[in-house]
């Protein structure tokens, strides 16, 4: 009984572990594909996957609105010196689209000009 003690604490001693190592690796990947072939069917789930022909329902977006971009030109900046402050672009775009700074004598600027 002394020798087989002996035997155990010499296998156990830190020149034996790296082999010790090698041996539970090299065990444990063959009783681990053991253990799962014995299982049966039943016991193993196998993740669902979609079939390559199977239609996989895409949600449709709502549409997103998107805010309103500021105007070109702020009519109410330097409007009492609009006739030297103003660029005449700046006069064109608020007589348009504000009908603010227009000249009283001229028509309307039109769009194609």
């Amino acid at each position: 009984s002394r020798h087989v003690y002996s035997r155990a604490a010499s296998i156990l001693s830190p020149h034996f572990q790296p082999w010790l190592v090698v041996m539970a690796t090299r065990l444990a990947a063959p009783l681990a594909l053991a253990w799962a072939a014995s299982a049966s069917p039943l016991e193993v789930s196998m993740p669902a996957v979609a079939s390559p022909l199977q239609a996989i329902e895409v949600p449709t977006l709502a549409p997103i609105e998107l805010p309103k971009p500021p105007p070109l030109y702020d009519c109410n900046v330097l409007y009492d010196q609009r006739e030297t402050a103003w660029t005449q672009p700046w006069k064109d775009w608020c007589c348009e689209n504000e009908q603010r700074g227009c000249d009283s004598t001229a028509a309307t600027p039109s769009k194609a000009g």
